[in-house]
């Protein structure tokens, strides 16, 4: 009984985990997108977005 228990509790953890991992690339994906991600420092897009004009950032 314990170790079924275990089997599905990690299952469903691994689940939580790959659900987070592709919000968390669509959400990249999209601020990529609509903020052209100038993570470089000067002013390229390196997500290959259409905008040239880099977004300003909010504060973390």
């Amino acid at each position: 009984m314990n170790v079924n228990m275990n089997i599905d509790i990690n299952k469903i953890i691994g689940l939580i985990v790959t659900v987070i991992s592709i919000i968390g690339a669509i959400i990249g994906a999209v601020q990529g997108d609509t903020a052209s991600s100038s993570i470089s420092g000067n002013g390229t897009a390196q997500s290959g977005g259409t905008n040239s004009q880099p977004a300003p950032q909010p504060a973390p």
